[in-house]
């Protein structure tokens, strides 16, 4: 049952993909299966303002979010100062800390918030 009258023709759409990842890593798991997302969330690299998933600029401090042109994400630029990243770059900071963000979560003894929060804190520069 619907939470809401839905008025016929309206498009009904699912999420394939778990809602708690970030537009970088939904918009790739969604291209390994073909898939090519043109909602508002995916087509909007701030995550509607939120800088979810975003990156800390080296230059004001501000957020680096992914500049979708058409349905690629082609660079990243900084709401602040407009510097602007190449998207591979971008990938492979988030890449890597996600990597790390596994590898530590396999170790009970570094499951626990005050540990990620150390990670990311004392690493600026790297995400």
């Amino acid at each position: 049952r619907a939470a809401r009258d839905i008025p016929a023709g309206e498009v009904i759409t699912t999420c394939r993909v778990p809602t708690d990842k970030c537009n970088f890593f939904r918009t790739k798991i969604l291209a390994d299966s073909g898939v090519q997302c043109t909602c508002t969330r995916c087509q909007d690299g701030t995550e509607f303002g939120t800088g979810y998933g975003s990156l800390k600029c080296s230059q004001c401090s501000d957020l680096l979010s992914p500049h979708l042109q058409g349905r690629e994400i082609l660079e990243w630029r900084c709401g602040g100062c407009a510097a602007v990243r190449s998207h591979q770059e971008c990938a492979a900071i988030l890449d890597r800390l996600a990597k790390t963000l596994e590898q530590d979560f396999k170790n009970p003894d570094k499951r626990d918030p005050p540990v990620f929060e150390t990670l990311l804190r004392d690493r600026p520069g790297d995400w």
